[in-house]
Formats: structure tokens, sequence, C-alpha cells
């Protein structure tokens, strides 16, 4: 009987109280306990930075509390997985955040785990997993209606290499949808470990040898910010006599850039929350739809 006690109490079910005893727990991990799972840590990531900062202000404000496993993938032979699949087996957890298409994981036996599960993308093709996001289109109309509205005709565009060709064809999509010109030699990628080379596609676009140079600029990745706008900056681009910029920001971090620029972005709050909501309706029963449209953009007031 002892080792059982013992059991619940590493794993968080009972407490113990010098007056009372041993007692149960007001919130029991298998209802608080929530994971976020990662396909690497939040180094690199600003998206990931975001998402982290938020769990651990929520863990900080209770209810919910949340553990962050990363490194989570097909080969599914790291400690975080040892880790994850251990709280699942012993029902530490109410549900996991699964930062990842589900289909990236293989055969990962998590996606077969008794948990409820959630997954932090625009498409999940599991009926069991239903999807949280915003998607690019949802992004992209906002950033190009709002750059329309302020008379822009021509538009250039900056992202990173590992989401190319489709995010390029869906950009070409909305821009046509919204009456924008738009040419190859204004759409750059740079990939978000080496943001420098963004001043350089700046050069390309906005360069003494452009002989016809765009009037808005969509910045669809944060990373790139800070470099692109600096190479703007330097190449003494009237902003916003000349042009105007949208660029991706995940709220709440701070986006540091040299010139000014309109934000528009995803808020990890609002994104959490949304994800504790639709496991919430999973533990209840409840059935959700594949693909959730939860989320939308948002911009940041204008200073």
């Amino acid at each position: 009987m002892q080792k059982v006690f013992d059991r619940l109490l590493a794993d968080g079910f009972v407490a113990t109280h010098n007056r009372h005893g041993t007692v149960v727990v007001e919130r029991p991990p298998h209802l608080f306990h929530y994971a976020l799972v990662l396909e690497a840590g939040p180094e690199w990531s600003r998206y990931r930075r975001a998402l982290c900062g938020e769990a651990e202000r929520l863990t900080a404000a209770g209810p919910a509390r949340f553990s962050i496993y990363a490194d989570i993938d097909a080969r599914a032979d790291g400690p975080g997985q040892e880790r994850l699949m251990t709280d699942i087996a012993a029902k530490r957890l109410a549900g996991c955040i699964l930062d990842m298409h589900p289909e990236s994981l293989g055969d990962n036996p998590l996606l077969g785990a008794p948990v409820p599960k959630v997954a932090l993308t625009h498409d999940s093709r599991r009926a069991d997993i239903p999807s949280v996001g915003g998607g690019r289109d949802g992004w992209l109309d906002q950033a190009l209606g709002w750059l329309r509205g302020r008379g822009r005709r021509r538009v250039a565009w900056l992202g990173i290499p590992n989401i190319m060709p489709p995010a390029v064809a869906e950009f070409r999509r909305a821009a046509a949808r919204h009456g924008f010109e738009t040419r190859p030699a204004w759409t750059h990628a740079v990939h978000p470990l080496y943001p420098t080379w963004a001043g350089n596609a700046m050069d390309a676009v906005f360069g003494t040898a452009a002989a016809v140079r765009p009037d808005a600029l969509l910045i669809t990745d944060d990373h790139l910010a800070e470099a692109a706008t600096a190479g703007l900056a330097r190449l003494k681009v009237r902003i916003p006599q000349n042009l105007d910029i949208v660029c991706l920001n995940n709220f709440p971090l701070t986006l540091t850039t040299h010139v000014a620029v309109r934000q528009l972005g995803y808020d990890a709050r609002k994104t959490l929350g949304a994800c504790l909501d639709v496991l919430a309706r999973l533990r209840a029963g409840g059935k959700i739809p594949r693909k959730l449209a939860l989320l939308a953009a948002e911009f940041a007031p204008m200073p």
C-alpha cells in the first residue's frame, strides 16, 4: 500500500500535509497538466520561444501547467520521447499540443497513445487529431488588403526557403486576387539561421539597378525583419512615402526593425488558449472538426 501512495505522490495526484495527512490534490495532472511537444527546442525559433514563454506564464498563473518535450520526431528515440511516453503511461497528462504536422511523426507511438492531442498546423490529415492554426492564406489576405487600402499596386515577398514553393504559389494567387503586380525578381528567400542575407535581398529589389520597384513588401518570417529593414534603411528607401511593409510577428515577442513596419501575426496566448479549449472538449467526448479556423492574424496597434 505504501508503494501505491508513494507513486501517487510522485505523480502529483496526492499531497501530504502535516495536519491532514495525505489528501487528493485539487488540480490533478490528468486534468491540468499539458504537454507542449516540439520537434526542436525553442533556441532558434521565435515562434517556439513565444509558445514556450506563454506556457511558462500560464504555468505560473495556474491552474493549468505545462511541461515541454523537445526533439520529438519520427525516430522516437530521444530522452524527451521517453519522458513523454512515461508521463502518458502514468496518466500524468491532460493532453498533448503537437507543434508539428502529425504525419511528420511517422510511426511514433505518441500518435496512438491514449491521450487527447491537438496539432498546431493549418492542415492535420488525421481525423483523431484536430488542428489549430491560421494558415498562410488568412495572413496574406489581411496583409494585402491593408496594403491595397494604402493605395499600393506592386508587391515584393521575402520569406524562408523551407516553405517554398507552396508559399510563393499562395502568395502569387493572393496577390492576383487583390490586384497586385508581382515579379520573380521581387520574390526572395533567406534561411532564418542566416538572416543577414536579407539585406542583400533588399539590395536586389530596391537598389539603384532596379528599373521598377515595388511599393509594398511582405516579410513573412520575423527572423528576417531586423536584417531586411536594416538593408532598407541603408538604401534610404523613403518609408512610408514610397513603400509600405507588413511583417509577420509572433506576439507577444518584441520585433526589432530599423524602419517603420506594420506588424501582423498570431498571439501565442490565444493559440494556447484555443488548444486548451479543444483538449477540454476532446476529454469531454465532444466531436471536433478536423480543421479548426480558430485563429485570426492580428495587426499590432499603430505606434
